[in-house]
C-alpha cells in the first residue's frame, strides 16, 4: 500500500468515527426528547388535576 493508501485509510477511519458518533448523538437526542415529552405530559396532567 502506497502513501495515498494510508491517507485514504486514515480518512475512512475518521469518517467512520464521525458517523458512529453522530448516530450515538442521534440516539441520545431521541431518548432525551422522549423523556421531555413524558415529563411535559405528566406535568400537564398534574396541573389539570389541581383545578
Amino acid at each position: 500500500m502506497g502513501p495515498w493508501g494510508f491517507v485514504s485509510l486514515a480518512y475512512g477511519i475518521v469518517w467512520a468515527a464521525i458517523v458512529v458518533y453522530w448516530l450515538f448523538l442521534k440516539h441520545r437526542y431521541r431518548q432525551a426528547e422522549a423523556e421531555l415529552n413524558r415529563l411535559r405530559s405528566s406535568e400537564a396532567a398534574a396541573s389539570h388535576d389541581k383545578r
